[in-house]
C-alpha cells in the first residue's frame, strides 16, 4: 500500500521522519491515506513550527507533537511512545488536568489559554515539577466540526522559579528593610514617591509606615524640600552615592517646630536591569549624640571660663609613666619654667607641709578625691599658699592611671583671714569686755534704781495719807498718775535685772517637775486667778532638766500673760498640757499653753518675743515688753524652742520644746 506524505514539511525533521516510519495501521487512525485534510494541515503546520505544540485528535484523543515540543520530554522522555496513542495513556500523570480542557475545547467551548500552571511531569527518570502556559484552540474540519485540539505550549519552569526567587529576594530585602536598626526608604521617579519605608524611618519624620507608601515623601513633609531635594535628584540622575553626617533637619509637627540631627546615606535605587529607579536611604537619628556632645562643649567651655576667672592652674598626670600635663598658670604658680619634670614641682612644697600632700594623695587613691592646701618655698624665695583639687581617673581594674586637678593660688585669702581672725579674735575680746561691763552696768543700774522708785512710792503714799480729805479732784488724779508710774518702773527695773541675770553663765541644772512649777505658779498667782475666776487644767507633766529659778520664771510669765490679756466679762481658761516626744533616740518635751483670750494677728506670731515689744498700749495692759523675751531666752539657753499662734479675738496658743535631759551647767 503506498502512502503519500505530500503535507510533511521539506528537508524532514525526526518527527516528520517518524510519522513516515511508523506503522500507523495500528494505531486507530490508520495509514496516512486516510487521515482527514484537516489532520494533514494541522500537523503540515504543527511539524512546521518552531514553537512547541501537540495535537490531541478525535475522541480518542491520539497524540501528535513536533520536535520543538521534545526537548521539554528530558532524556527519557515519551518518544516515541507517545506518537499516535490515546492521550490517556501517554499522560497519566496529568491527564485529570488536560482531559477535561481537551473535552470542553471539543465540545465547542473557547480556546482556552492557561498561563505558569504547575503540571508535574515524568522525565529525566523521574517525577518533576514543570510549570506551563498553554493555548488549547479546536480544529474545525470543513464540514464545520470540531475534529481535535491543538495545543501551543511553552515552557515557564525557568522563568516562574525566576519571579519566585525574585519574589523571595523582594520579600527578603523588605523584611530587611524593616527589621533594620536603621531607618530606611526607597524613594523612586521625579517625584520621590516612597515605594518602601520602614517605621524606624516613619518614626524619624512622625508619621505612619502605612500612611506614607505610595505618596511622594514632600508631599506630607514640604519642610525638607529645600535641604533634601536636590541632593536625591543629584543621587538619582548621577548614581554617585551621597553620605551626610549630622545633618540638621526640622519638622513642624502640630504646628510645632522640632529640630532634629541626622546621618543619612544615599545610594541609587536599580532594577532588574540595573537601571536607576529612584534612591535608597538609609538614616540614623543622631539627635541624642549631637545634643550631649553639644552639651559636653558648652559645659567645657563653661569650665574653661570658670577656670580662667578664677585664674586656676590646670593640670594632668600620668601615673603609668609620670608625665605632667599643665597649663601656664600652673607655671606660674609654682614659679617653673614650662619644661620642668614632675619632681620638681613636688620639692617645693614646704618641708613642715610635705606630709599633709602625700596623706592627701594616699587618700585620694580610696575616695577618687584629691584635695589639699600647702605651702610653697619658691626659688625666688617667696612663700606662697597653693589649694591643690583633683580627681583620680582608674582602669576597669581599679588601677590608678592619672590625675586630672587645678590649683589656686590661695596666698592672699590666707593672709587675709589670718588678719581677720586676728580682727575677730581682738573684737570679740573687745565685744565680751563690753558685754560684760554692760551686764554689770544694767545689774547694778536696776539694783540702784529700785530704792529712790521704792522711796517715791513710799512718800506718794505719805502725801497722799496726809493729805486726804484736804485734796482736790485734780490733785488726787496726779497722785494716782505718780503711782502708776512709780509702779511700772519699779516692773520694769525688776525685769531689766532679771533679763540680765539669765546671761549670768554656769547655771545648775537639776531635775525640774514641771507638775510642782505649775502648782506653785497657781500659788503665786492665786489673788489675779480669783479675782477674773480664771479656769486652770493641766495634764499630768514630765520631770525635765534644768535651771529650777530659770523653768519657773519662764511658765509664770506665760500663765501670767494668759491672765493678763482675757477678756473683759469672760471667764478665763488657759488649758496646759505636756509629753514626751523620741526621734532616733532622741527626746524631747512638748508643752503648750492656750488660752481664750484676746489673741493677736498671726503676722505679730515672731515680734511679740522682741524686747520691750508691745502690742497694747500701757492705759490697756500693764506690763514691760520683756516677758515673752525673758521667755525666749529661757528656752534657747535650754537648747529649746518657742513659738506662738494666736487668732485675734479667739486666744492664744504658745509651744515650748525643750530637751528632756541638759548638761549639768547651762
Amino acid at each position: 500500500m503506498s502512502r503519500s506524505f505530500s503535507f510533511l514539511p521539506r528537508g524532514g525533521s525526526e518527527m516528520a521522519d517518524l510519522i513516515k516510519r511508523y506503522d500507523w495501521d495500528n494505531t486507530s487512525l490508520g495509514g496516512p491515506e486516510k487521515w482527514p485534510q484537516s489532520l494533514r494541515t494541522t500537523l503540515s503546520i504543527m511539524l512546521h513550527s518552531k514553537f512547541p505544540m501537540f495535537l490531541f485528535w478525535g475522541e480518542d484523543a491520539i497524540c501528535f507533537y513536533n520536535d520543538a515540543y521534545r526537548p521539554s520530554l528530558g532524556n527519557n522522555g515519551k518518544h516515541p511512545g507517545a506518537l499516535g496513542n490515546k492521550g490517556i495513556d501517554v499522560w497519566p500523570e496529568i491527564w485529570d488536568f488536560i482531559g477535561p480542557l481537551i473535552t470542553d475545547v471539543r465540545r465547542g467551548e473557547e480556546a482556552k489559554w492557561i498561563v505558569d500552571e504547575l503540571l508535574p511531569i515524568y522525565r529525566n527518570g523521574q517525577m518533576e515539577d514543570i510549570y506551563w502556559t498553554f493555548c488549547y484552540s479546536p480544529v474545525i474540519e470543513d464540514s464545520g466540526n470540531i475534529a481535535g485540539v491543538i495545543v501551543v505550549c511553552s515552557e515557564t519552569t525557568h522563568q516562574v522559579y525566576t519571579e519566585i526567587k525574585l519574589k523571595e529576594y523582594d520579600q527578603r530585602f523588605e523584611n530587611l528593610v524593616k527589621g533594620s536598626p536603621v531607618g530606611i526608604v526607597v524613594l523612586v521617579g521625579e517625584e520621590m514617591r516612597v515605594d518602601l519605608a520602614n517605621e524606624i524611618y516613619a518614626r524619624l519624620i512622625y508619621r505612619e509606615a502605612d500612611e506614607i507608601i505610595g505618596k511622594p515623601l514632600f508631599s506630607f513633609i514640604p519642610e525638607l524640600t529645600d535641604p533634601f531635594l536636590g541632593m536625591l535628584n543629584e543621587v538619582r540622575t548621577t548614581g554617585v552615592p551621597l553620605h551626610l553626617y549630622e545633618r540638621p533637619y526640622f519638622l513642624y509637627v502640630n504646628g510645632e517646630k522640632i529640630d532634629r540631627y541626622v546621618n543619612v546615606v544615599y545610594q541609587p535605587y536599580r532594577n532588574i536591569k540595573g537601571e536607576i529607579i529612584g534612591v535608597l536611604a538609609l538614616c540614623s537619628d543622631v539627635t541624642e549624640q549631637v545634643t550631649a556632645r553639644h552639651k559636653i562643649e558648652q559645659a567645657e567651655l563653661r569650665a574653661r571660663l570658670a577656670i580662667d576667672s578664677a585664674n586656676l592652674g590646670t593640670y594632668e598626670v600620668d601615673l603609668l609613666t609620670n608625665d605632667l600635663k599643665r597649663s601656664d598658670r600652673f607655671n606660674e604658680i609654682w614659679g617653673l619654667e614650662a619644661n620642668a619634670p614632675r619632681a620638681s614641682f613636688a620639692k617645693l612644697i614646704h618641708p613642715d607641709d610635705l606630709e599633709i600632700r602625700n596623706r592627701a594623695h594616699e587618700k585620694a587613691i580610696e575616695t577618687g578625691l584629691l584635695a589639699y592646701e600647702a605651702r610653697l618655698l619658691r626659688k625666688d624665695g617667696a612663700i606662697h599658699w597653693i589649694k591643690a583639687s583633683g580627681r583620680i581617673l582608674f582602669d576597669v581594674d581599679r588601677h590608678p592611671v592619672a590625675i586630672l586637678g587645678v590649683v589656686q593660688d590661695i596666698t592672699e585669702q590666707k593672709q587675709f583671714a589670718a588678719q581677720l581672725a586676728e580682727l575677730v579674735k581682738e573684737r570679740t575680746i573687745a565685744l565680751q569686755r563690753s558685754n560684760e561691763d554692760l551686764q554689770q552696768f544694767a545689774h547694778v543700774a536696776s539694783h540702784d534704781l529700785k530704792e529712790p522708785v521704792r522711796k517715791i512710792k513710799i512718800f506718794a503714799n505719805r502725801l497722799q495719807d496726809d493729805l486726804d480729805g484736804n485734796l482736790s479732784d485734780k490733785s488726787k488724779g496726779y497722785l494716782d498718775k505718780i503711782q502708776s508710774a512709780t509702779d511700772r518702773m519699779y516692773k520694769m527695773i525688776e525685769g531689766v535685772l532679771a533679763y540680765s541675770e539669765i546671761n549670768t553663765p554656769g547655771q545648775k541644772t537639776e531635775p525640774v517637775d514641771l507638775d510642782t512649777v505649775i502648782s506653785n505658779i497657781e500659788d503665786d498667782l492665786e489673788i489675779p486667778i480669783a479675782q477674773k475666776g480664771a479656769l486652770i487644767t493641766k495634764s499630768r507633766m514630765p520631770v525635765i532638766d534644768g535651771a529650777s529659778v530659770l523653768i519657773h520664771q519662764l511658765f509664770y510669765n506665760l500663765v501670767n500673760n494668759a491672765l493678763k490679756f482675757s477678756k473683759v466679762d469672760v471667764r478665763p481658761e488657759i488649758k496646759i498640757s505636756g509629753e514626751i516626744l523620741s526621734e532616733n533616740n532622741i527626746y524631747e518635751v512638748v508643752i503648750t499653753i492656750a488660752d481664750n483670750g484676746i489673741g493677736f494677728e498671726q503676722e505679730y506670731a515672731s515680734r511679740i518675743f522682741s524686747t520691750f515689744t508691745r502690742l497694747h498700749s500701757k492705759d490697756e495692759f500693764d506690763g514691760t515688753g520683756l516677758g515673752l523675751a525673758l521667755c525666749k531666752k529661757i528656752v534657747e539657753r535650754h537648747h529649746g524652742s518657742i513659738e506662738a499662734e494666736g487668732r485675734l479675738g479667739e486666744g492664744a496658743l504658745f509651744t515650748v520644746r525643750l530637751p528632756l535631759t541638759q548638761r549639768a551647767s547651762i
